[in-house]
């Protein structure tokens, strides 16, 4: 009778480690589905190297359960820790991607390996509820089913004999964690292979993406390498060679002029515009949060349709406005436009760029204009060390001085019980900023570039104590709005808020006398963030734009993803000459343009002298693919398109391409990819 019982415990608790097994399995292979479009097209060598790469490190871990439990019920409650372990892993890869729409990587640690790691830790505190929204409870449910089965297999029985049961005799123990540990061994040692047969002589083999890797080698495996490069071995050093090869493919870039492979003409800036500008002061102006459906937008309330960016919308018509204008950031966000901004080399898309490149000599704007004779500012209501501010806006980019927080704080300029987000109202920021600007010209008897950064429009999207802002400005929709989630409201009243602040800046700079003087430059760093186009989705009645079409929602799963990709990355551009001088003419363009096309263009319209032409001119005719660092997603002239799949959405039906110029824009775009980040990778203006 004993023997009979044993067999059936027996069998539960091989059915206990098949499911820790399997469970695990599919959990991990199944974390790629949550990239959607944005996933290479799979071969069956990528799927064979997947499935042995995740399945080798779990053989690994029972290995482990085996080493650390000399009894089956200790062996039992390792592997149920493991299965916790992994999966709350896979869930805060879905937190993660929900926000940041990319895979996380270990050399975003260095975030909190910098001086500013406590306000980085302060900051996602507050930003985790938010971040939560986007979980994926999905792959917690391993968890649920190795609890049920742990139940069931070991801690229903009492019995001090079978609890206390080794199905692994002591002796062999060893012996059999042995045996584990090298078919697990094994198995990965096989994924690698495959996967550096897979990526011989293709773009992948100096382009490694967090997503391709993790779909080649599987989720666990992957992450396993990368740890030991980040924590132990670290990077391969660039031979000589291949930074000698790479320099004669930069050269190409140090000419004014090159061909396009869109459309085969030339890529040139529009020497009409050279210098029309110069002498003049740069208010250069990065918005926070700020996505391009604002502009125009109107939101019903009651039985009338509120402006939300009134100032904003008065600029189109008396400026330059881009509609179709990108963002390029990669995990940095914030300070990756800055980066692009200021450098024209966009980031790599997966590592902080400020943290791993800033210390090198970059052709920098500030660096540009001082050439020129300007004075140049930059300022930042937080506080100087987070983002390592402080530091890189001097020694990496060059500014002549950098006000933050503790500037602000230390003049007095800093009301404690007034503040959004904890910092310093973006009217009240901007004023501040112009006041030093005009204090700056008298002084010094120069040119002023000045380059503020907004943070009022940042998440968490909260009122509270910021009610009516702090008799700044009224709120637009103090009851809410019927139906529409409070995040997606509150970021509408924070961008009212920023449009505000906008329309003070103006006013300010007529009112100082500085209007003839002044270009005012503005463009969002990146999107809101969050899903809100299921906002217009949900209640398409309550929206009107005159000036940008509003998202629809599109039934063809594959090409919804691609179009609200293009939605959230869809940024705000306007340069305006406060003196409404019509040196430049107002105009709306509708070529795709994004952040590496804007240190190019003020370069040319400020009569700078540059050595190196990144991006096109936003003002010339020449086309351009702009591409996301992070996911690949690849922008065109009525064209949406995923570099990694290659699926693809039109959304102008006058743009027709065949296949082959489809695999043309892609190759080109991942080529391009490769320079730029090769300038970062071998390091090349530290070399210089």
């Amino acid at each position: 009778m004993k023997n009979k019982k044993m067999t059936t415990e027996m069998k539960l608790k091989i059915v206990y480690i098949l499911a820790f097994i399997i469970g695990n399995l599919l959990n991990v292979m199944a974390i790629v589905n949550i990239n959607k479009v944005n996933n290479w097209n799979m071969t069956f060598s990528m799927f064979m190297s997947n499935i042995l790469g995740n399945l080798g490190i779990i053989v690994i871990l029972f290995s482990l359960a085996i080493l650390m439990g000399k009894k089956d019920r200790t062996i039992g409650k390792v592997l149920l820790i493991e299965t916790i372990i992994l999966s709350v892993f896979m869930i805060g890869i879905t937190i993660y991607y929900g926000y940041y729409k990319m895979f996380p990587s270990f050399y975003n640690l260095k975030a909190f390996r910098s001086e500013s790691n406590e306000d980085t830790f302060v900051f996602l505190i507050e930003a985790l509820v938010e971040l939560v929204k986007n979980t994926k409870m999905i792959y917690g449910t391993p968890i649920l089913v190795m609890i049920f089965l742990y139940v069931i297999a070991f801690r229903k029985k009492q019995d001090k004999e079978y609890l206390d049961y080794r199905s692994i005799p002591s002796k062999k123990r060893l012996y059999y964690v042995l045996i584990v540990f090298l078919v697990g061994t094994l198995l990965t040692l096989i994924s690698q292979k495959l996967y550096q047969i897979q990526i011989k002589d293709t773009w992948h083999e100096d382009n490694i993406t967090t997503t391709y890797g993790i779909q080649s080698k599987g989720v666990l495996y992957y992450y396993l390498g990368e740890a030991d490069e980040y924590f132990i071995t670290g990077k391969s050093e660039v031979s000589e060679a291949d930074v000698d090869e790479f320099l004669e493919e930069l050269s190409e870039y140090e000419e004014d002029e090159r061909i396009s492979f869109i459309d085969g003409n030339k890529i040139a800036n529009n020497s009409d515009l050279n210098g029309v500008f110069s002498g003049k002061n740069l208010l250069l102006i990065q918005l926070e949060s700020e996505s391009n459906f604002l502009i125009g937008l109107k939101v019903k309330k009651g039985d009338e349709y509120i402006e939300v960016t009134p100032n904003l919308n008065s600029l189109v018509g008396k400026a330059v406005y881009c509609n179709n204008y990108y963002t390029t950031v990669g995990i940095g966000n914030t300070s990756d436009a800055e980066f692009t901004a200021l450098t024209g080399i966009n980031p790599i898309g997966s590592s902080y760029t400020v943290y791993e490149y800033n210390d090198a000599d970059y052709e920098t704007l500030p660096g540009l204009f001082s050439d020129a004779g300007y004075y140049t500012l930059a300022s930042h209501a937080n506080t100087g060390n987070f983002y390592l501010r402080a530091k890189n806006y001097i020694d990496t980019y060059g500014f002549d001085e950098y006000l933050d927080k503790e500037y602000f704080v230390e003049n007095g300029l800093y009301n404690e019980n007034e503040l959004i987000h904890g910092w310093i109202g973006d009217a009240q920021f901007l004023e501040y900023t112009i006041d030093e600007m005009q204090k700056k010209s008298l002084t010094t008897n120069s040119s002023i570039f000045c380059f503020p950064i907004t943070v009022s429009n940042h998440i968490p999207y909260e009122i509270g104590e910021a009610t009516n802002f702090f008799n700044q400005k009224e709120l637009l929709f103090p009851e809410g709005l019927p139906g529409i989630d409070e995040d997606f409201t509150n970021y509408l009243e924070h961008a009212s808020y920023n449009d505000y602040a906008i329309g003070k800046a103006i006013e300010s700079l007529k009112e100082k006398g500085m209007a003839d003087d002044t270009v005012i430059i503005l463009y969002g760093d990146h999107g809101c963030g969050m899903n809100i186009y299921e906002m217009f989705y949900e209640h398409p009645e309550m929206f009107i734009n005159d000036i940008n079409p509003i998202i629809e929602y599109n039934d063809d799963e594959e090409e919804r993803n691609l179009l609200e990709q293009q939605f959230l990355l869809n940024i705000p551009f306007f340069i305006y000459d406060v003196s409404e001088s019509e040196t430049v003419p107002s105009q709306v363009i509708t070529l795709v343009r994004d952040h590496s096309c804007l240190k190019r263009t003020i370069a040319n319209l400020f009569g700078l002298d540059t050595t190196y032409y990144l991006g096109v001119d936003i003002l010339s005719s020449s086309k351009t693919i702009s591409y996301n660092p992070r996911n690949l997603t690849m922008i065109g002239d009525g064209l949406v398109l995923s570099g990694s799949s290659g699926n693809y959405v039109y959304t102008n039906d006058s743009v027709i391409y065949t296949e082959e110029e489809i695999g043309i824009i892609i190759d080109n775009a991942l080529a391009y990819k490769d320079i730029n980040d090769k300038l970062l990778t071998y390091n090349i203006f530290k070399r210089k």
